[in-house]
């Protein structure tokens, strides 16, 4: 099973938002294109994420979960990237002060 953060932060628009159409103009995305990426998430968990219906959607227990695993992963994912982003570019003509296997 492979989950990308980018399913993680789909998963939270669509819980955030309440319906998928939310999550899409959140995202920057088209309802389609959000809906085939659940859709793959659903099959790679073989989980069912969200009762989905016309009045919107709400997550499952196992939704539930795994917006609970995002929202502890989320926050330091993002971190990180922030952390990255103000570091020092590394010249790739300085050795690495750490071995490198091979």
């Amino acid at each position: 099973m492979e989950i990308e953060i980018s399913d993680l932060r789909l998963l939270r628009a669509v819980a955030e938002t309440g319906s998928l159409a939310g999550a899409a103009r959140e995202l920057g995305t088209h309802q389609g294109n959000l809906s085939r990426r659940l859709q793959r998430i659903e099959r790679t968990t073989s989980l069912i994420v969200f009762h989905r219906s016309h009045h919107g959607a709400t997550p499952t227990a196992a939704g539930r979960l795994l917006l609970h695993g995002a929202d502890a992963l989320l926050p330091l994912v993002d971190q990180l990237l922030a952390v990255t982003a103000r570091a020092p570019h590394a010249d790739p003509h300085t050795p690495s002060s750490t071995p490198r296997e091979g």
